[in-house]
């Protein structure tokens, strides 16, 4: 039980410490679908959390790199770069 805590309050100090970087910080699953964007990236967006968390980083983000081998997410995924 300890640990939970000790983890929850981790995530807690994490997210406040991504919430106050100035750059977009955004993180996405294997499907490319937005699971968290910080304070920069809504406001840049001009979105709230709802309207971002569950679309797909190429709906919010249209790239010509979008969904081709050019793709830098799918890149990072992949290769770790």
């Amino acid at each position: 039980m300890a640990e939970k805590k000790t983890a929850k309050k981790s995530f807690s100090l994490a997210e406040q410490i991504l919430e106050q970087i100035p750059a977009v910080v955004m993180a996405i699953d294997t499907d490319m679908n937005v699971i968290y964007m910080n304070a920069a990236g809504r406001s840049f967006l001009g979105k709230d959390s709802g309207e971002i968390l569950g679309k797909t980083c190429s709906d919010l983000f249209c790239s010509a790199h979008c969904g081709t081998s050019d793709c830098c997410m799918k890149k990072a995924m992949t290769d770790g770069i």
